[in-house]
């Protein structure tokens, strides 16, 4: 079951999905860094004026006096204009550090990934199978919730939530075995929360 992002998009732009609807509160500044500019970013830093005029943020305030807060909307656009150069090769790396630790895990070892490479019995870990972890997932192995805590202790929600967040970053054939078979409980339903469509 899939997170019904197009619903949330017209009900937050009130419609047709081209512009926000600002009723979700009454002082509000919008920036898209995408359409900003190098030339209108320095003009940002020295006219308290220019907001009002820029193509790349809408603002409650058309004007901003301070020039600290200027100077931090400047440097956030310029923080996310980096992150957006990187963030293809940083998906890449993300990717490669969690399937390198997939194969290792499915293999169990380095060493027995090179005799299963000469017995041609490699294991390839698949993306959507129950035992293919996230990088969370191999920084924390613990999968069983603690036995000492049963439901009705004061501490019972407290370590459950703990776990479950832990879980939220998984692949959605690990989630229902571990809550499954696991835990011994049942899955309501699951949602991917990922920016893209």
């Amino acid at each position: 079951m899939e997170f019904p992002l197009k619903d949330i998009r017209r009900m937050m732009s009130g419609g047709d999905g081209t512009k926000c609807n600002k009723g979700f509160s009454s002082s509000y500044m919008l920036v898209n860094p995408q359409e900003a500019k190098i030339l209108e970013l320095g003009g940002l830093l020295f006219s308290k004026n220019l907001i009002k005029k820029l193509k790349f943020v809408d603002s409650s305030h058309p004007n901003e006096f301070n020039f600290w807060h200027r100077f931090f909307i400047f440097l956030s656009i310029i923080i996310l204009k980096i992150l957006q150069v990187f963030s293809t090769p940083l998906a890449f790396f993300g990717f490669c550090l969690e399937f390198s630790l997939n194969l290792l895990s499915a293999n169990e070892g380095l060493f027995v990934i090179f005799l299963n490479i000469l017995r041609l019995k490699l294991k390839i870990p698949e993306r959507s199978s129950a035992e293919y972890r996230s990088v969370i997932g191999h920084l924390d192995e613990r999968i069983t919730l603690d036995k000492n805590i049963k439901p009705g202790d004061v501490n019972y929600f407290g370590a459950l939530c703990m776990m479950a967040s832990k879980l939220a970053y998984e692949n959605q054939a690990r989630v229902q075995y571990i809550v499954n078979n696991v835990w011994e409980m049942k899955v309501l339903g699951f949602f991917n929360f990922w920016n893209g469509e």
